[in-house]
């Protein structure tokens, strides 16, 4: 979002970034998703009656998993797994051998 302008949302190649950023999201994909999370936000916005600074992103994240956008890169789903399973284990009391 643009720091000093208010109820505007911007996307694909018109945002700011480093050059390294730049060579990333300049390609379709990423700048369909960021169309589609930036319209998706705008809706939110605009139903919650708030504006898009004061959105949750909790909400965005749901509403945006919901319409089947993958936000999290495989590796990224399998770490998350793991660390939770990992948690789990470690927060259950020690029943002994076997």
């Amino acid at each position: 979002m643009p720091l000093e302008i208010q109820q505007l949302l911007v996307a694909g190649r018109c945002i700011s970034g480093t050059h390294e950023a730049h060579a990333s999201y300049r390609v379709k994909g990423p700048c369909l998703a960021m169309g589609e999370a930036a319209g998706t936000a705008a809706a939110l916005s605009i139903r919650e009656g708030v504006p898009p600074r004061q959105l949750d992103t909790q909400l965005l994240v749901a509403t945006l998993e919901q319409n089947g956008v993958r936000l999290k890169l495989a590796d990224e789903a399998n770490r998350s797994k793991q660390a939770d399973s990992s948690q789990q284990r470690s927060t259950r009391p020690y029943a002994g051998p076997g």
